[in-house]
């Protein structure tokens, strides 16, 4: 009887030390030739050799399959606009379908063998939808290392991997312009993804008193006109930066004022008021939480009016 229960604990402590089977990838696609595969399968692959160039079709195929359009990313789920949080307002945005080809295809690449890579799949009025992956490579395969959906500017999309605390941050910097030849018809935005174990999410911004502010994305230059009950005309012009500080999303805000006389076309335009504003952007769990409201808003409601609250270091000048 002895015998058999150290027989059987020897088992038991075997099994315990052999390790936990690995995860499957999210999706992964082999580069390799069918001969190099085939040769190599049993072979490590060599870290010092370089690694195979990637066409756009091979990351299409990886993140979205072969199809001409798609509605599914390559870990099967559908490919939709990002959930806001239950006190957020929808903006009734509705996406539509594009033919997916070279050009859908943005990557940055990061280091050796890891890269972030988009590929737009949808139309959102002058904005796109499509999916984001961070995606490593060695000389055999592309392998996904986490997956989202995305939606941004269309154009001149501009991605970074940022590190957020302990997380993962997908920047996408874009912009769309009215008129290709002028600048000043350009919106620029930055939006943020968190990753979330092997997805990329977009939490929603919401004030102290747990009241949405919207999505996570940042206006980086407006401008707008206002006319006064005198007649006069005031323009309103925003600078923002932002920068990752302290865990948090540290953002700079500049509002410059400046009054018009439209009856008088050659009077030069009269300084009113600059403002700069501070705030941050906290990330807490599945949101981001902040104390102030953006310096854009605060001025537009009352038309700059000197009395407007000056709120982080927003005092006049």
């Amino acid at each position: 009887m002895f015998r058999d229960s150290f027989a059987a604990l020897l088992i038991a402590l075997a099994a315990c030390s052999e390790p936990a089977p690995e995860e499957p990838p999210l999706c992964r696609l082999s580069t390799a030739s069918p001969e190099t595969s085939a040769d190599s399968d049993d072979e490590e692959p060599d870290p010092n050799a370089p690694l195979p160039n990637v066409t756009a079709r091979q990351w299409t195929e990886l993140l979205v399959g072969t199809a001409s359009r798609a509605e599914r990313d390559c870990a099967g789920e559908a490919i939709r606009l990002p959930r806001a949080g239950a006190a957020c307002p929808a903006d009734g945005a509705s996406a539509t379908s594009l033919p997916i080809d070279e050009s859908s295809v943005t990557t940055k690449r990061l280091d050796v063998g890891r890269r972030l890579t988009f590929v737009r799949t949808h139309a959102v009025g002058d904005e796109v939808l499509g999916v984001v992956a961070l995606v490593t490579q060695d000389q055999r395969a592309l392998t996904v290392e986490a997956l989202g959906h995305l939606r941004t500017r269309g154009e001149r999309l501009r991605l970074r991997l940022e590190t957020l605390g302990e997380r993962d941050v997908v920047v996408a910097d874009a912009e769309t312009c009215a008129n290709p030849d002028d600048i000043t018809s350009c919106v620029r935005e930055v939006r943020f993804l968190v990753r979330e174990d092997d997805r990329f999410v977009e939490p929603s911004v919401y004030d102290d008193d747990s009241v949405c502010q919207g999505a996570p994305v940042l206006r980086m230059a407006r401008a707008q006109d206002a006319t006064l009950p005198d007649g006069w005309s005031r323009s309103f012009k925003l600078v923002t930066s932002w920068e990752i500080r302290d865990g948090g999303i540290l953002i700079r805000e500049q509002v410059t004022t400046e009054d018009t006389k439209p009856s008088e076309p050659g009077l030069p335009p009269r300084p009113f008021r600059v403002v700069d504003s501070v705030r941050t952007w906290r990330l807490e769990r599945e949101r981001f939480v902040t104390s102030e409201r953006p310096l854009w808003d605060r001025m537009l409601e009352r038309n700059g009016a000197t009395d407007v609250p000056a709120e982080s270091n927003g005092e006049p000048r």
